[in-house]
């Protein structure tokens, strides 16, 4: 613990509530103990910017010729793509 609060903003507290991303809660009268990383997908939703972007009917739309390369369109920033599918799996596991 003392080597991860010297590399992180770490908050001792006598119950656990969050930890790497996920909320936990304990009820000590059902004798139950809850995880969720709603709050962590909430911050990777803002993060990547997915309430601004638009869903398709179609995985391409009907009126484009098929071709991927588009000299007006920025090159797409391939560690942003490795960024989003990391923090996807993370919350798949």
């Amino acid at each position: 613990m003392v080597e991860l609060e010297g590399k992180m903003d770490v908050k001792r507290q006598r119950e656990l509530h969050y930890f790497i991303g996920i909320k936990i809660e304990r009820d000590l009268a059902k004798k139950t103990l809850t995880m969720s990383q709603g709050a962590f997908a909430e911050r990777v939703l803002k993060r990547f910017k997915f309430h601004e972007s638009h869903g398709q009917a179609t995985p391409e739309a009907e009126d484009t010729d098929g071709t991927w390369d588009d000299p007006e369109q920025p090159t797409t920033d391939e560690s942003e793509f490795r960024a989003i599918v990391g923090s996807l799996m993370y919350l798949t596991t």
